[in-house]
């Protein structure tokens, strides 16, 4: 069966799979791309269960599956206290465009609401404003035409009836969309440290190299200064009065230097703060390399799971009774498995859509940062590949020059772009980078930050 859905020869699938249980030890790395899918969780649960079966786990050249198991920095500089977190209804993000075009007759399964221990829990919410925080939900979420569907819903209530606000350094696709958006400061232009991604154990000082360029300003001062407009302004940012919108330096280094001394507290560093900004880098030795678990595998310390072990057989879903009231929404197996995808392979749609799309990064942009350079966009065209024997078939030449229009399922959007032929596309699917902005046309209503 997984040669028929991989199109790879049963043989190599065996011979891999011997080779791998035969290594001691062996990393599977397992990456995210396939987790990124329907039912993408039960790939990254079977890619651990292997990785535990195979006795990889805990051990160094081993590896496990995940993200947050690494080197643990101090990540948080600002207030986190009693005011940190509040929040009254929690749905999955790709899931809003669909809330807001199906109110009220909507599920609660079908939003993925978080459950909640009070007379809110599963109260279907009727969004009618959207705050956009150094996110890209139009470009970067399921479904472009539906999001925009939804905007125009909320539009279509009139003046005052919903509010659409994007926090960003650039201008958007969601951002082009938004009734206001507030321009806000890149790295360059605040004080701040830069923390370990993923992997590594080290801290970089980042200095305010230029002052923010025309109306930006950081994520916080925003946030302070409309804190103080609600009325609670001292309480979400202690350290500042409201002139910190306008000169935020000193408070973001007593900010530092408070996050600094628990570093040292917490983390045994005996550098000063002085001397971290002038050196610019603090890298940790440790003692041993890290290792993911390897506590819990030598020295028998629980793992976080209800058993203290690794888990194959997840005992927290195995004793879900009402799916609809968890924040999955709908059933996961126990163990996990294979599950036949929506638009896979197997959808009776493949009869009359036959292409699978995938959507790799490009080398030219991150995501969908750096698309509106212009000189960047002249290295490189936004193209479709197809595999040269599907092209043959469709009747398709190779296009490096001009334009061809791909056509899409319902629902979907028909892409204009440059199309090239390749022997190694897989049969039945197509490539295309992600990150492409689609552009709006039309003014912004309310760029900057509105008048005190």
């Amino acid at each position: 069966m997984g040669g028929e859905i991989c199109g790879v020869q049963a043989e190599n699938i065996m011979k891999l799979a011997e080779m791998y249980a035969d290594t001691k030890p062996a990393a599977l790395k397992a990456s995210w791309s396939p987790g990124r899918t329907a039912y993408g969780e039960q790939y990254n649960r079977m890619a651990a269960a292997l990785q535990a079966m195979t006795g990889n786990i805990g051990v160094l050249g081993g590896c496990a599956e995940g993200v947050g198991k690494g080197w643990h920095a101090e990540s948080i500089a600002y207030p986190y206290d009693q005011n940190s977190n509040i929040w009254y209804a929690s749905l999955k993000s790709d899931r809003w465009a669909h809330a807001v075009l199906n109110y009220p007759d909507l599920k609660r399964e079908d939003l993925g609401l978080w459950p909640r221990g009070d007379n809110l829990d599963g109260v279907i919410p009727n969004i009618r404003g959207i705050f956009w925080q150094g996110s890209d939900w139009i470009n970067q979420l399921t479904n472009i035409n539906k999001e925009i569907e939804a905007i125009r819903k909320l539009e279509s209530y009139g003046e005052g009836e919903s509010l659409l606000v994007c926090m960003d350094s650039t201008i958007t696709p969601t951002g082009i969309w938004a009734d206001y958006l507030l321009p806000i400061a890149t790295h360059f232009e605040r004080h701040d440290v830069a923390l370990p991604w993923y992997k590594g154990h080290y801290y970089i000082h980042r200095p305010k190299v230029i002052e923010p360029l025309g109306e930006s300003k950081t994520d916080f001062q925003a946030f302070t200064e409309l804190a103080y407009r609600l009325g609670f302004g001292p309480a979400y940012n202690p350290k500042a009065d409201q002139s910190y919108f306008n000169n935020p330096d000193a408070v973001d280094e007593a900010y530092l230097v408070d996050w600094w001394r628990k570093v040292q507290h917490e983390q045994g560093v005996t550098r000063s703060w002085e001397e971290f900004k002038k050196r610019g880098v603090y890298k940790f030795i440790l003692p041993r390399p890290h290792v993911a678990f390897q506590d819990q595998i030598e020295k028998g310390i629980p793992f976080q799971t209800p058993s203290g072990k690794i888990e194959i057989f997840s005992t927290t879903l195995a004793q879900v009774k009402d799916w609809t009231r968890t924040q999955w929404g709908h059933y996961i197996p126990a163990i996990p498995k294979w599950i036949e995808p929506w638009e896979g392979r197997g959808d009776p749609e493949v009869a009359e859509y036959p292409f699978q799309m995938i959507t790799p990064h490009p080398r030219w942009r991150t995501h969908s940062i750096f698309n509106n350079i212009p000189w960047l966009r002249e290295t490189f065209a936004q193209e479709t590949t197809i595999n040269a024997a599907d092209a043959r078939a469709l009747g398709v030449r190779n296009r490096r020059h001009g334009r061809s229009l791909e056509r899409a399922r319902p629902g979907g959007d028909a892409c204009s772009c440059d199309r090239t032929l390749h022997a190694r596309c897989r049969r039945a699917a197509r490539r295309r980078l992600d990150g492409h902005r689609r552009e709006r046309r039309g003014p912004l209503r309310q760029p900057g930050f509105p008048d005190r």
